[in-house]
């Protein structure tokens, strides 16, 4: 008879429930995991080469593991363009009376932020002091030059208020700091600007009010044209008169604030192009009567860059019958989301009939359009696009613990093989 006490009950479902999960995921798909979401790969982001690593990596993969063919007319795998992007490539510091608060957990830096040094008397602004735009534009023009404005969380909560401050150091100041104090949940992002001053979000808990100076440095870099590439490949030889089944991800993350916090992008997005190259995998020795056409997109967190980019300079042998984006699909343990069902209908009641006959997932669940995954660009452009993502318990997002170790990938192979029968059915093979 197979018994455990208490205490080990509770070490096997802690320890071992999250093996069994894993040890269903082939360990080809591990490695993707493993090495996108790796110190090397940096957050696949804008400091230490981390979207140039994740970039060689994709294209060994489609090109040199499995042997996926070139698109473009150049017969190169790689779309090169360039973008503005704001980075941190160096320190990143908070100190509060003695104490050094911990980035990336306890505090953020705005992405648009400049640099900023300097140890500073605290000024604390409070609704309790204003309760007008008019009332609180009066006191920022008589603040103390040399002083950092702490907001607390009443001031931060208040969009409107908080949009004030904002606009009002901008139009009206540089080389300022404000400090805004959450109760929620903090989560970063990275921006093609870079601003005047610089911007910190706070958890209010982890900031002692009763601070009369704070101690702040910030190195920011701006870089105007960061040369990025787009990856692009296709599982069979592309002819004037077929029609294209277009598989995309984005590779591009938050990368690192500083060098000691690193926004890892486990779901968001290395989930996706794991899923990718997965496919990219199966479908080279699975002949379909459309060629599948394999894109890893940069530049989606900045506001769909690559996908624009690409759409923008579309290949003339390309007549594109669907485009399927993933975008945050390691869970599934809630079922999955067709985002821009409304507009494609007839691939959106395939998925769920799919699923319905062999149980996959819980639930298929249908969402109207969406503008914020890489689908927009070809939905926009009058080609029919659904954005895929599962739905399950997984919290983080834009956060330092969305990391490989966190994941439960329990349901991935079932969503392999969901988006597997229905690449096959609408190549007329089911």
């Amino acid at each position: 008879m197979f018994f455990l006490s208490n205490f080990r009950t509770l070490f096997f479902w802690i320890n071992f429930v999250p093996f069994l999960a894993f040890n269903q995921i082939n360990q080809i798909t591990l490695q993707h995991y493993q090495n996108l979401c790796s110190n090397k790969f940096a957050g696949r982001g804008y400091v230490n080469e981390g979207i140039y690593h994740a970039q060689n990596y994709i294209l060994n993969y489609l090109k040199d593991s499995i042997g996926l063919q070139p698109v473009l007319d150049n017969q190169l795998f790689i779309q090169n363009f360039t973008h503005p992007v704001n980075t941190f490539p160096n320190t990143i510091e908070l100190i509060v009376k003695g104490k050094k608060l911990v980035a990336g957990e306890d505090f953020i830096v705005h992405p648009g932020s400049n640099s900023f040094e300097a140890k500073r008397k605290v000024y604390y602004l409070d609704t309790l002091s204003f309760k007008t735009k008019t009332e609180l534009t009066k006191i920022l023009s008589k603040l103390p030059q040399k002083s950092i404005l702490v907001c607390k969380s009443g001031v931060t909560n208040n969009k409107t208020f908080y949009k004030e401050i904002s606009q009002y150091y901008q139009q009206n100041l540089s080389n300022h700091c404000v400090v805004f104090l959450h109760t929620k949940k903090l989560t970063w992002g990275v921006l093609p600007v870079q601003f005047n001053n610089c911007f910190l979000d706070v958890l209010e808990d982890k900031f002692n009010a009763t601070a009369q100076q704070i101690k702040i440095k910030v190195q920011a870099k701006f870089i105007q044209n960061f040369s990025v590439n787009n990856i692009i490949a296709t599982n069979q030889n592309i002819l004037p008169t077929d029609s294209c089944i277009v598989i995309c991800a984005h590779y591009d993350h938050l990368g690192k604030m500083g060098q000691n916090t690193t926004f890892y992008g486990a779901n968001d997005n290395a989930s996706g192009v794991a899923m990718l190259l997965d496919l990219a995998k199966k479908f080279k020795v699975t002949q379909t009567k459309f060629p599948i056409v394999f894109i890893a997109f940069a530049g989606e967190e900045l506001g769909l860059l690559g996908s624009k980019f690409f759409v923008d300079n579309l290949p003339k042998n390309l007549n594109i019958k669907l485009v399927l984006n993933l975008d945050m699909v390691s869970a599934g343990e809630n079922g999955l989301t067709v985002a821009n069902a409304n507009n494609n209908n007839v691939f959106f009641e395939t998925i769920r009939d799919i699923n319905s006959q062999k149980n996959y997932l819980p639930v298929i669940v249908p969402k109207n359009g969406s503008a914020n995954s890489d689908h927009f660009s070809f939905h926009e452009a009058g080609y029919p696009a659904i954005f895929i993502y599962t739905l399950g318990n997984y919290k983080h997002y834009h956060d330092t613990e969305d990391k490989f170790q966190n994941l439960n990938l329990q349901f991935y192979p079932k969503t392999f093989n969901l988006l597997s029968d229905f690449i096959l059915t609408i190549n007329g093979r089911n």
